[in-house]
C-alpha cells in the first residue's frame, strides 16, 4: 500500500534555473569579407556568437587582397600594402586571428628618389619623441633642406593638433598644401607614408585620420612596419 502523494505547492511546476535550457548562441550574418567584415567576425566569435560570412569574391581580404597578373603571373596587390606601427587595430586583428607570423618585420623604411638613390629612414630609438625622427628626416637625399625643415614643422603641427579639431575639416592633401608643403615633399614623403598607413589616397582621406596615425606612430617611438610574406 502506497502513501498518498503530498500536495504540491503552486510554484513546484516552475523550472529551476539549473533546469532551464541553455540560451542558443546568437546567429549573425556578415556581408563582405574585407578587413572590416573579418575583424567583426573575429570579435563576434570571441563573444560566443555563431557567424556566417558572405563574400562575393573567391578570396577574402577586400582591398587588402591581391590578384595574379595574367601576362607575368606575378601576384599584384590591389593597393599599396604596408602595416606600420601606428596601425594598432589592424595589428591587433592579425594577432587575434593568428596571422602575425605571416608578416616580416622591419625597422627601416627605404625611400627611392627620382634618380634611383636610396635613403634609409630609421628613427633613433635612444632619442625622445619627436626628436627620434630628426636624423631620419635629414637623411632624405631627395628633398631640399627647406623641404626637410618644412616637413618637420608640418609633422609637429599635425601631431599636436587634436583630431577632433579636424573631424569635419579638409582632406590630407588640402591640409598639406595649406601648410606650404611642396609638390616634391607631398609626392616623395607624405604620399608614401600616409597612403600606406591610411589605405586611401591623400585627396580622399580626412586630415584628422592622418593626425591620429602620426600621433600613434610617435607614441610608439619607432615606425616599425610589416610586409606580408609571399
Amino acid at each position: 500500500m502506497t502513501s498518498p502523494s503530498s500536495p504540491r505547492s503552486p510554484n513546484s511546476q516552475l523550472p529551476t534555473p539549473d533546469s532551464r535550457p541553455p540560451t542558443p548562441a546568437p546567429r549573425i550574418a556578415i556581408v563582405g569579407g574585407g578587413l572590416a567584415g573579418l575583424a567583426a567576425a573575429v570579435a563576434l566569435v570571441e563573444r560566443g556568437c555563431r557567424v556566417e560570412l558572405f563574400e562575393a569574391r573567391r578570396k577574402l581580404g577586400g582591398r587588402a587582397g591581391s590578384f595574379a597578373e595574367r601576362t607575368s603571373g606575378e601576384s599584384i596587390d590591389h593597393c599599396q600594402h604596408v602595416a606600420m606601427g601606428c596601425c594598432t587595430n589592424f595589428l591587433d586583428f592579425c594577432s587575434r586571428a593568428g596571422l602575425s607570423e605571416l608578416f616580416k618585420r622591419y625597422d627601416t623604411l627605404h625611400f627611392f628618389g627620382p634618380d634611383g638613390q636610396r635613403s634609409d629612414f630609421r628613427p633613433a630609438g635612444w632619442l625622445p619623441v619627436p626628436l627620434h625622427l630628426a636624423g631620419a628626416l635629414l637623411n632624405l637625399s631627395f628633398l631640399s633642406l627647406g623641404d626637410k625643415l618644412s616637413l618637420a614643422r608640418t609633422m609637429l603641427r599635425l601631431m599636436n593638433t587634436p583630431a577632433t579639431d579636424r573631424a569635419n575639416g579638409p582632406t590630407v592633401l588640402t591640409w598639406l598644401k595649406q601648410q606650404g608643403q611642396s609638390a616634391a615633399a607631398i609626392e616623395r614623403f607624405w604620399q608614401v607614408v600616409l597612403v600606406s598607413a591610411l589605405g586611401e589616397s591623400l585627396d580622399r582621406a580626412a586630415a584628422y585620420r592622418g593626425a591620429i596615425d602620426l600621433r600613434t606612430a610617435a607614441a610608439i617611438g619607432c615606425e616599425k612596419h610589416r610586409l606580408p610574406v609571399r
